[in-house]
């Protein structure tokens, strides 16, 4: 089978990976805008060869892997409409479906299917490196999920593939709508790059901030990092896209922050100890479930959550879901 994978930052070289495993199965094509990041795709494995161009194999592949920026997509699912063969697939890993569902029913011929599968990272690779800064590795995704959006037209072919695929890299496949998946992923990506990018902001335009950074340590290398971890444009077009959802959390946020400055107002340096204690606790009980795998636990539920003090019980608006029944 011959795979293109257009787009080899950590998520597209980690898939090449992945399905380098399969050997003589899979012939990988690789592309990338930058370069260097090709090359080093290409070095590192991720790739058997590596295109100047995707035209260069477009009319042989069997389905194509973006990951890739929203706003260079449309070209390429024009490109890959007009070149590929039928019954051929193309799997979108970007984090904004709705728009990139709208560009493919534009730009697709119905021979081709789109599905959109957003891989998350595995609990062996969560916290194992600062945001953006983690190598690509062929187990990434392994004992992770497999959020997909399968449009209503899509072949069940393609829908095995997209699922196989899912398999190869370890990741338990579920089913999500569009404008579902759209909304939490505004949250996920967009609140932390809100508030890293306020927080760099604020501090950059301190009278005292040119003598100050000279004090920058880990703590702030590691708040600002998140900044540049998605593309800007990808993530203003997703926050205003679900302005709704975010400006409803930040109230949320809003009633934290009033909760700490009256700690702190109040001189009360046990509250903020079991503050922050709180919101350690909440964070370790995530990181043990993420790890087994079990969203059911007693500890997870929503109203637990809210008795610690923890606004990130509620973050997403999400359900925990049972835990998967063995065959």
């Amino acid at each position: 089978m011959d795979i293109m994978l257009i787009g080899l930052d950590e998520v597209g070289a980690s898939i090449g990976l992945a399905l380098g495993e399969l050997e003589d199965s899979v012939k990988r094509f690789g592309y990338d805008p930058d370069k260097q990041t090709g090359k080093k795709a290409h070095e590192l494995g991720a790739v058997d060869e590596l295109l100047s161009h995707p035209r260069k194999a477009s009319s042989r592949i069997d389905a194509a892997i973006l990951s890739i920026p929203l706003k260079e997509k449309e070209a390429y699912l024009d490109l890959l409409g007009e070149k590929m063969k039928e019954n051929a697939v193309i799997i979108d890993t970007g984090r904004l479906k709705t728009p990139a569902i709208q560009a493919a029913s534009e730009y697709l011929p119905e021979s081709i299917s789109y599905i959109g599968l957003t891989p998350i990272i595995g609990p062996d690779a969560l916290v194992s490196a600062s945001p953006g800064t983690a190598e690509p590795r062929a187990d990434l995704f392994q004992g992770g999920l497999a959020a997909m959006v399968i449009p209503p037209a899509t072949s069940e072919a393609a829908s095995e593939f997209a699922l196989g695929l899912a398999a190869v890299l370890g990741a338990t496949p579920f089913f999500i709508e569009a404008g579902e998946h759209d909304a939490v992923t505004a949250v996920e990506d967009g609140l932390p790059f809100i508030f890293s990018s306020a927080f760099m902001n604020m501090m950059t335009t301190l009278p005292n901030w040119r003598e100050s950074r000279r004090l920058v340590g880990s703590t702030f290398a590691a708040f600002a990092s998140f900044i540049g971890v998605h593309h800007a444009s990808d993530l203003g077009t997703s926050m205003h896209q679900s302005r709704d959802v975010l400006l409803a959390k930040l109230n949320d946020f809003d009633e934290e922050i009033d909760r700490i400055r009256a700690l702190l107002e109040m001189d009360d340096p046990e509250g903020l100890i079991d503050y922050l204690t709180r919101a350690e606790v909440s964070r370790n009980v995530l990181i043990k479930a993420r790890k087994r795998a079990d969203w059911s636990g007693e500890e997870l539920e929503p109203s637990r959550m809210k008795e610690a003090g923890s606004f990130f019980g509620n973050l997403f608006g999400l359900t925990p879901r049972p835990p998967r029944e063995e065959p």
